[in-house]
Order: structure tokens, then C-alpha cells, then sequence
């Protein structure tokens, strides 16, 4: 049951996200960039009731890519990092055909290994002391080895999607607006951007047309998302 939310505030932190009251309370599984603000609702120790994190891949393709492309001999292993996550996606999405519920404990684990196999390459590659390390490569390849089980969470249960796309894709009207308009003016126009944006993008996610969910609300009628029976 897709909905999506926007919010307003004058800063990205803690208390901004804390505000909103959504990631503080949610129990699901998190798709997400690495941006160290999620990092505690998926602790424990500090509160976090996430019980699931998957790291989203299309931010990491696009993040080996660069690295790849800053010197493509030297930094080989990002481009068969790259390579290493399409093919986990196309092992995925073949078993999902098949009617499979899951991987194989081997095609699992052959997966994780080649995975951390090419991790430590690119560690290795980019170790200080190493000529012609980068220190952008050498921090991406180390998170990625720490970070293997949100990684690869979307091999492990099909449930779960590999990219945070849908969300991405949300908030580029937010994006084209702040850039085309200059941003806005006060709190309360970005509050009443928001409230409108949520009701449109919520109502187009459930295949609902913008027009029919417009003239509704006009009419007194709102759109809302059905309740389960």
C-alpha cells in the first residue's frame, strides 16, 4: 500500500527527520543511500526499530561508476563491482521467474564471495601507501565490505526491492521546483508544496489520475487510499 510523504523544514538533521515522527516509528525494512542521518533507526542501541536495511544499488552503481571512470586501469575492480551487483539482480530476477522462493545456499554464497572478493581488490588497490590509490575508492570499497549484508539483502528475501527508485523519482518534482523557481519564499508556501505534492504522488502511485484526484478534492470528495476490509 504505497504512500508517499513530504515533508517541511529548514534544515537536513536529526531533528528534522526525528520531527516528522515517520523514520523514528518504522518497523519495515529501510531502503536507503548511506547517508549517515539513517544510520540509528536501524539501531538498536539507540532506538531503532528498523528491523531490515537494504542499501540502495542504483546509488552505488552510479558510485563505482565514477570511481571507474576517475582512472579505468588503476580502478578496475569498481567496473567488476559493477558488474558483480547487475549479475546478482539478473540471478534474482531469473529464480523470482521460475517461481523460485529463494536462492540457493551455494548461489548465495557464491554470490557474497565474489561480492567480497572484489571488495578487498578494490581495498587493496587503493590501500595508503599504494601508488595511485584514491582515497574516495578506497573509502567506498571498505564501506561496501562492511556494508555487505545491506548490500546484498535483496538476494536473501525477494521482497525486498535493490533500489530506492520509487522514492527518487518522488521527490524530482521537489527538485525541479527548487531549481526552476529558485526555491520558495517562505515556510508556508514549501508547507502547502508539500501537503499538495503527497496527495498528488500518493494518488498517481495507486493509478489514480491527477485530473480525476484534483477536481475531486475541489469537489469535497478527496481520493484517499482504501482501507484494508
Amino acid at each position: 500500500m504505497a504512500q508517499i510523504w513530504y515533508g517541511a523544514h529548514q534544515t537536513r538533521s536529526h531533528a528534522a527527520v526525528d520531527g516528522f515522527d515517520i523514520l523514528p516509528r518504522f518497523a519495515g525494512v529501510l531502503i536507503r543511500d548511506d547517508w549517515h542521518g539513517y544510520h540509528k533507526y536501524s539501531d538498536p542501541t539507540r532506538g531503532g526499530k528498523v528491523t531490515q536495511v537494504q542499501l540502495c544499488c542504483a546509488h552505488l552503481l552510479r558510485d563505482l561508476k565514477a570511481v571507474w571512470e576517475s582512472d579505468p586501469e588503476h580502478q578496475a575492480w569498481a567496473e567488476q563491482m559493477r558488474q558483480t551487483l547487475k549479475k546478482a539482480r539478473r540471478t534474482v530476477d531469473t529464480a523470482i521467474t521460475q517461481g523460485a522462493a529463494g536462492l540457493s545456499t551455494t548461489t548465495s554464497q557464491s554470490l557474497r564471495d565474489l561480492y567480497l572478493n572484489t571488495a578487498q581488490q578494490g581495498i587493496d588497490a587503493n590501500t595508503p601507501g599504494t601508488a595511485g590509490r584514491s582515497h574516495d575508492a578506497y573509502k567506498l570499497a571498505k564501506r561496501m565490505r562492511e556494508r555487505v549484508d545491506q548490500v546484498l539483502n535483496f538476494t536473501l528475501d525477494f521482497h525486498v526491492e535493490w533500489t530506492n527508485n520509487p522514492a527518487e523519482q518522488a521527490i524530482r518534482m521537489a527538485k525541479l521546483q527548487a531549481k526552476i523557481s529558485g526555491s520558495w519564499r517562505s515556510m508556508r508556501g514549501l508547507t502547502a508544496f508539500c501537503r499538495v505534492r503527497s496527495y498528488i504522488a500518493t494518488a498517481k502511485a495507486h493509478g489514480v489520475e491527477v485530473f480525476t484526484a484534483l477536481r475531486n478534492a475541489f469537489l469535497g470528495d478527496p481520493w484517499s487510499i482504501a482501507t484494508p476490509a
